[in-house]
């Protein structure tokens, strides 16, 4: 048989079409078709990338056209391959991305067709009344970003959407007639929304006072410190921040605060030469009007690697007027969810109970603690990570009671540990009393009292030492004492 050019084409191309009517009729229906619009107008988003997973492992990636579209057929090596496809849509500047869309397309739905809406990214502004803790409302408020918006509300809040604002770390300003200005810095990534709580104090009020921050490092003044006030917000039982400031060229910030009301604590770090250096004070309350406070930078290790797993945590400890608050801040190495915990313990009848726990579950996260604590009774306060059901201890403080000998010796102010005076008394007393017995015998009921009050496989194997020489030392005194 003979084909000339174009029988040959005809011959090919019917046996084609006889060949893909056995299978899905026509190439063009086998496909999946999706566009992806703007939320609020439907309109299309232009040259954003989008990667598709296909059940048999295969990875594609297009990018959207002029009107949103990507399409891709479910054909391959001469079957649809049906099963889970997953389609991401690449960090796109402007929305709320990545997204990630898990569909179950067959060829009984094909050609499949779906609209995807992405939101835009938007930051909502919330402005409190520091002394109230409610919204702002009736007072004209001025928020901006120098060179990049400036919005004015009277509500409380303000959410700005469809901004066009460059990534990177930006300072927003909140001003008002008769409040406090104040201004606050945010990492601003275009794929994420925000949210951010100015709380404003009114100029006017009864309480109102100033207190003045100083930052220092190496006997110099520090300009452009970052440094920022924390509130304690009771009815969320945790500090808040509530200011922020750049130190000036003389190394100053200014805050607002409540006289003789607030209790607050300041932060400041600075990188010099590469290295942070940081501090923080105790919290307190500030009884007295343009008060000073200097904060000596330190070199810092925000994030010490402790012994737990994949968790990199920093904490402290201020114990003031018989309140106790540990100061926790941690994140974890591979930004997987954990949890870590503050709990406290309180000894009745030799038995430790928890009387206050306290635990987050995050990749990161900063929380203060403060409880008043009952000084009849001793406490324990432990840090501590739980891992698939497993609790790994970080850290613990330990409270005694005030009638027990540490707080007694720490209250006279003898110096720790308490039990180096015991034994130089007892030295002292069998000395006076020329008897060897009130040593052996005090020593060894001294040794074992010890181990009781902080028990360990060492100490438990000194003591043990201690009582076999010292019953040693007694055995050979009374013998010396029957010779006699």
């Amino acid at each position: 048989m003979r084909f000339n050019a174009s029988s040959s084409d005809y011959v090919y191309k019917n046996y084609t079409g006889i060949w893909l009517n056995k299978f899905v009729a026509n190439l063009s229906l086998a496909k999946a078709f999706f566009r992806f619009v703007e939320q609020d107008t439907l309109n299309g988003i232009f040259n954003s990338t989008i990667n598709i997973t296909t059940p048999d492992g295969r990875f594609i990636q297009k990018k959207t056209d002029e009107n949103g579209y990507i399409n891709f057929s479910l054909f391959y090596n001469e079957v649809v391959v049906d099963g889970n496809y997953t389609i991401a849509m690449n960090g796109t500047k402007g929305y709320i991305t990545p997204i990630f869309l898990n569909r179950n397309l067959t060829s009984d739905i094909l050609p499949y067709n779906e609209t995807v809406r992405i939101g835009k990214v938007g930051i909502t502004f919330k402005i409190y009344d520091r002394e109230t803790k409610k919204l702002l409302e009736g007072v004209p408020i001025n928020i901006f970003v120098l060179e990049a918006f400036n919005v004015t509300t009277d509500t409380g809040t303000y959410t700005l959407s469809n901004i066009t604002l460059s990534t990177g770390t930006k300072t927003v300003f909140a001003r008002s007639d008769g409040y406090f200005s104040e201004q606050l810095s945010f990492d601003y990534t275009g794929q994420d929304n925000l949210t951010i709580d100015f709380y404003m104090l009114n100029l006017t009020a009864e309480n109102t006072g100033f207190v003045f921050t100083t930052i220092v490092y190496d006997n110099r003044l520090q300009q452009d410190a970052s440094v920022s006030m924390y509130e304690y917000f009771s009815d969320l039982s945790s500090y808040i921040k509530v200011a922020e400031c750049k130190s000036n060229v003389n190394g100053e910030c200014t805050f607002a605060i409540e006289l003789n009301k607030g209790l607050y604590y300041f932060t400041a770090s600075k990188l010099i030469d590469s290295t942070t250096y940081s501090t923080e004070t105790n919290p307190e309350i500030i009884l007295t009007n343009q008060e000073t406070r200097t904060l000596v930078l330190t070199r810092s290790n925000l994030f010490s690697q402790s012994i737990t797993s994949k968790l990199s945590i920093d904490y402290s400890e201020t114990y003031v007027n018989n309140v106790s608050t540990i100061f926790m801040d941690f994140q974890t190495t591979d930004n997987t969810v954990t949890e870590v915990c503050v709990d406290y313990l309180k000894k009745e009848n030799l038995n430790y109970t928890s009387v206050y726990l306290q635990c987050v579950n995050a990749s990161a996260s900063y929380s203060a603690t403060p409880i008043l604590l009952d000084r009849s009774f001793d406490y324990v306060a432990q840090i501590y990570q739980l891992e698939n059901g497993n609790k790994y201890l970080i850290t613990s403080y330990n409270y005694p009671s005030q009638s027990s000998f540490e707080s007694i010796f720490s209250n006279r102010g003898f110096s720790q540990p308490i039990y180096v005076w015991f034994w130089i008394a007892l030295l002292v007393i069998s000395f006076l009393l020329k008897s060897v017995e009130v040593f052996s015998i005090g020593g060894i009921v001294l040794s074992w009292v010890q181990f009781f009050h902080m028990p360990s496989i060492a100490l438990g194997s000194i003591s043990a030492l201690k009582t076999i020489i010292l019953s040693t030392l007694l055995i050979v005194a009374r013998r010396k004492e029957d010779i006699t």
